[in-house]
C-alpha cells in the first residue's frame, strides 16, 4: 500500500520504505507498529516526522543521514532502536527516549553532531559500541540506575562531554582498543579525556576511576555540574544551590554556592 510517497504492508502495521527523497514531511498512520530498516535512510530533505502511538521497534538505519530532521519525538509505546537507527542525523538537538526501551543499539545516534539533550530511561539496561559517537555538542550525560552494562566506545569522540552521572552501581564496561603508532601498537580505549565520572554520594561501591576517566561524587539533591580537567565548574541544571565537589587528586571537599545560570566557577 503506497500513501504520501511510502510503502507500507497490506494492513499499514509495518512501514517498509519511503519513496520520495524529496519529501519533507511525513505523518505515519496510527495502524503502523514498526518502522523497517532503512525506510527512510538517506531521505535529507525530510525535517519532520509524526510517530504515532503504537510503534513499537524502529529498525536498523531507518532514519540514518536524514541530516534535515530537525525534530524527533518518540512514542512511548517503543521498547525497540536499531542499529544506526538515527546515525547521521545532524540537526536534531534533544532527543527523549521512552520508558520500556532496554537497549541503545549500536551506533543509534552516532553523528548526531547537535544533539546536545538526551533522556535516557529508567529501563535501560546497556548502550552499545558508538551509541553516541561523534555527538560533538553533548556536554553531560546521565546514566540511569539500571544500566549494568555500557560500552567503552558508546561516547567515542563525543569532544564536548565533561560530565558523565551515573546514578546506580558501576556498570560493567566493555574493553576495547585502538590501534595506533607506527608499530600498530594496541592502545586501550577509554572514555572521552575531557570527561568526569560523577557518582551519587549514596552509591559508595565504586572506584576512584571507570573507563579512564576520574570518579567523582555528588549530590543529586543539589543541582548536576560538569567539571573539566582544568577545574572549570560548568552548572548543567539548578539555581541557589549549594554544591559540594571532591578534587580528584587531593580529595579535598570545596563547597561552591550557585547563584544564577548559567554559572561557571574555578574550583582549582
Amino acid at each position: 500500500v503506497v500513501e504520501e510517497a511510502v510503502l507500507y504492508d497490506t494492513g499499514k502495521t509495518r512501514v517498509i520504505v519511503g519513496l520520495a527523497p524529496t519529501v519533507t514531511s511525513v505523518v505515519l498512520p496510527e495502524t503502523v507498529v514498526s518502522i523497517e530498516d532503512s525506510a527512510f535512510q538517506g531521505s535529507s530533505l525530510l525535517t519532520s516526522i509524526v510517530i504515532p502511538e503504537g510503534v513499537t521497534s524502529i529498525g536498523r538505519s531507518a532514519f540514518q543521514n536524514c541530516n534535515s530532521l530537525a525534530s524527533i519525538i518518540l512514542p512511548h509505546t517503543l521498547t525497540s532502536i536499531g542499529a544506526l537507527a538515527f546515525a547521521g542525523c545532524g540537526s536534531i538537538p534533544e532527543i527523549s527516549i521512552p520508558e520500556g526501551v532496554t537497549s541503545i543499539g549500536w551506533g543509534a545516534f552516532r553523528a548526531c553532531r547537535m544533539l546536545s539533550i538526551v533522556e535516557l530511561p529508567e529501563t535501560l539496561t546497556s548502550i552499545e559500541d558508538s551509541a553516541f559517537e561523534q555527538c560533538d555538542s553533548l556536554r553531560s550525560i546521565e546514566i540511569p540506575e539500571n544500566v549494568t552494562s555500557l560500552s567503552i566506545q558508546a561516547f567515542r569522540d563525543c569532544s564536548a562531554l565533561s560530565a558523565i552521572y551515573f546514578r546506580g552501581l558501576p556498570p560493567s564496561v566493555s574493553e576495547a582498543f585502538e590501534y595506533v603508532g607506527p608499530g600498530n601498537e594496541s592502545v586501550p580505549a577509554t572514555f572521552p579525556e575531557t570527561a568526569i565520572a560523577y557518582r551519587l554520594q549514596t552509591v559508595a561501591e565504586w572506584p576512584d576511576t571507570i573507563g579512564g576517566i576520574p570518579v567523582l561524587a555528588y549530590d543529586s539533591t543539589t543541582a548536576q555540574i560538569g567539571i573539566d580537567k582544568t577545574g572549570t565548574m560548568y552548572l548543567q541544571q539548578g539555581i541557589g544551590y549549594e554544591l559540594f565537589v571532591t578534587h580528584p587528586a587531593s580529595s579535598e571537599t570545596l563547597a561552591v554556592t550557585v547563584a544564577t545560570e548559567p554559572a561557571m566557577a574555578v574550583l582549582w
